[in-house]
């Protein structure tokens, strides 16, 4: 449902610690392909603990 919101909203980026499920390969490419087919870009993907770093810095 994340992914899906921020496709249909053009975010360019998901922020996520669930790196199993969320970020794991197989979701990825279960994005990817249906945002092709939708017509949709796909947002890309970073790890919270990324986003983390940058705003204590």
């Amino acid at each position: 449902m994340i992914v899906a919101c921020a496709s249909f909203r053009g975010l360019d980026i998901v922020y996520s610690a669930d790196n199993k499920t969320l970020l794991g390969k197989p979701a990825l490419k279960a994005y990817h392909r249906i945002n092709i087919k939708e017509n949709l870009r796909t947002p890309n993907f970073l790890k919270y603990v990324d986003l983390l770093e940058k705003f204590r810095n």
